[in-house]
């Protein structure tokens, strides 16, 4: 594949090997939308020496030159008044200025996603708003290597459709060749679980470890996992092929276990397929008895 100065193999070379489970990567750049005038309000935020870059030579010295320095409204008049230059002024400033990384806007669409329906559900197949178009055509045959590769690390695409506008069209984390944690919903639920049962947890701290507190985690858990399931997080036409839950003596801790303090509660997920869970293995100090 040959994208722009092969940019895919220098990201893929480059971003290691650690942690790719946690990271996730989009391509390519987009185009943003100025609205009516914002082309050149935003003028008034860039440092003069810089508009040379962006506008014709001979506007930029005369504009440099200027005293005091001229404001955005200035440059907008002056410019204007050079029709019909101006129309050509704007592409360029549309073509320098709106070129943005996708970071912002896929931030944008995961909060969304988010809210409206939750973190399990894939951030993809969603149009992204304010976005005027791809930076680089995408075909079938490079989204194919960018979502499967050897070293694993996929990519994923956002394209332009006719009639549908800019899509993001993928949902898989680095590791593309972890079956656990390839896809991003799976990694972020997982991730928002442990938090939530450590955080509801803390309590423990003070308690002995003992039947009576582990029946106490068992209870916790299993409400919070219903109430997921429920909202459509968990896989399964039934709580027990969604998730479950594990804690004491002969289960998830040996004696030793308890004699060192060692809670330990174990969670079976249910996030892509009914029964196949993901298992997650939670371990808490108590006090003494």
């Amino acid at each position: 594949m040959n994208t722009s100065g092969d940019c895919i193999s220098n990201f893929r070379n480059r971003i290691g090997n650690l942690n790719l489970a946690y990271g996730a990567a989009y391509y390519p750049w987009l185009y943003s939308y100025l609205g009516p005038g914002q082309d050149f309000e935003i003028l008034d935020h860039i440092p003069l020496h810089n508009l040379q870059q962006i506008l014709p030579e001979v506007f930029a010295k005369t504009f440099l030159n200027s005293s005091p320095p001229p404001s955005g409204e200035y440059l907008h008049q002056s410019l204007k008044s050079l029709s019909p230059t101006y129309q050509s002024l704007l592409s360029v400033i549309q073509e320098k200025l709106g070129l943005l990384p996708t970071s912002g806007f896929l931030a944008g669409a995961y909060a969304f996603v988010d809210n409206s329906r939750g973190v399990w559900k894939a951030p993809a197949n969603i149009s992204l708003n304010s976005v005027r178009s791809t930076s680089f055509s995408i075909s079938n045959l490079i989204q194919e290597d960018l979502n499967i590769h050897p070293s694993g690390k996929s990519i994923n695409a956002i394209r332009e459709f006719p009639r549908k506008g800019v899509l993001v069209w993928g949902s898989r984390t680095l590791a593309g060749n972890d079956p656990e944690w390839r896809y991003i919903p799976v990694r972020r639920t997982v991730s928002m679980i442990e938090h939530s049962i450590r955080n509801g947890l803390q309590y423990v701290v003070f308690e002995p470890n003992e039947p009576k507190i582990w029946k106490e985690i068992k209870l916790t858990c299993s409400n919070f996992l219903n109430g997921l399931w429920r909202q459509g997080g968990l896989a399964g036409a039934k709580p027990d092929e969604a998730f479950f839950v594990k804690v004491g003596l002969g289960e998830t801790m040996t004696s030793q276990d308890i004699l060192d303090n060692k809670l330990i509660v174990e969670i079976g997920m249910a996030l892509v397929r009914p029964a196949e869970f993901i298992i997650l293995r939670i371990k808490l100090k108590t006090v003494g008895s």
